[in-house]
């Protein structure tokens, strides 16, 4: 038996809602738990169950529709790290998994996955918008899921057996947890645009050799999927890539450029917004004549 706590509490909200990081969310909880078993030959006690998996998630809202595309096109290209997986939608329309794979990133490692996704894409896409909810121009969704083993150890390191209590103490750390995963699969750096990368290479005191690299990569990126791709391909050629992302990093400059004519010459990295959700907005600086 399988329960989302979120719809077993509200029924009618949402796909799009979170569950509210509060103390009365986990006093619900169990109050409906036993409410719809108390009737089914189930045990309505919460306490003698275990969590099988738990999400901690954020929203990133955006009003304007060509700085979300945009967003989540930089943010899809993103290097595999070390120790993790990058895993796909699966289907078996090819054309289907394609298209949502444009709007969707799952990094794996063991019991715990970063998953970033085009919220209202997934909403649009699966006929789960309600008519009466009012979607911004984009919504970004934010989630780390920690699978049973993952949880077990959690559960080990606090002796917090109960799953109320367990629940409770990861959404008081949801921030903070979401944050350094982020950080671990995400480099804290903005993307510019591919002529100000280039003359920030152009302009470092860094050997020849290793300027024609970092120019091959940020030009490779401008046509490849992701980061994993460009740096086969520059591996087959002949190109030295080992500790290529790291001069990017010594750089403050990320691999990733925005595209090529886009209306914006800077676009700031995803752990930086989120530290700003829910503190103040984001503003990124179009110049619409720019735009094509």
């Amino acid at each position: 038996m399988i329960i989302n706590p979120r719809r077993l509490i509200f029924m009618d909200t949402t796909y799009l809602g979170i569950l509210p990081n509060e103390e009365e969310s986990i006093e619900l909880l169990e109050k409906c738990f036993r409410e719809v078993l108390k009737k089914s030959p189930f045990d309505g006690d919460i306490s003698h169950y275990y969590l099988s998996r738990v999400d901690l998630c954020t929203n990133i809202r955006c009003s304007n529709k060509k700085v979300f595309r945009e967003l989540v096109r930089v943010l899809r290209k993103t290097a595999t790290p070390k120790k993790y997986q990058r895993l796909f939608y699966q289907n078996k329309n090819k054309k289907k998994a394609n298209q949502y794979n444009k709007h969707y990133i799952r990094l794996a490692c063991g019991q715990q996955e970063l998953v970033i996704y085009d919220k209202t894409y997934q909403l649009i896409e699966n006929n789960l918008v309600i008519d009466y909810e009012d979607l911004p121009a984009g919504v970004l969704r934010v989630e780390v899921h920690y699978g049973r083993d993952k949880l077990r150890s959690i559960e080990n390191k606090y002796k917090a057996d109960d799953p109320l209590d367990l629940l409770w103490l990861l959404m008081q750390e949801s921030e903070e947890r979401i944050l350094q995963l982020v950080e671990k699969c995400y480099p804290d750096l903005p993307y510019l645009s591919y002529e100000d990368g280039q003359q920030a290479i152009q302009n470092s005191s860094l050997h020849a050799d290793t300027k024609e690299q970092m120019l091959t990569l940020l030009d490779q990126m401008q046509r490849k999927q992701t980061i994993d791709k460009a740096v086969q391909y520059m591996e087959k050629k002949g190109y030295k890539t080992k500790s290529l992302l790291k001069r990017f990093q010594s750089l403050g400059l990320n691999p990733i450029p925005l595209r090529k004519g886009y209306a914006a010459k800077r676009m700031p990295s995803l752990l930086y917004i989120l530290k700003s959700v829910g503190t103040q907005p984001v503003k990124i600086e179009l110049a619409y004549w720019k735009q094509k």
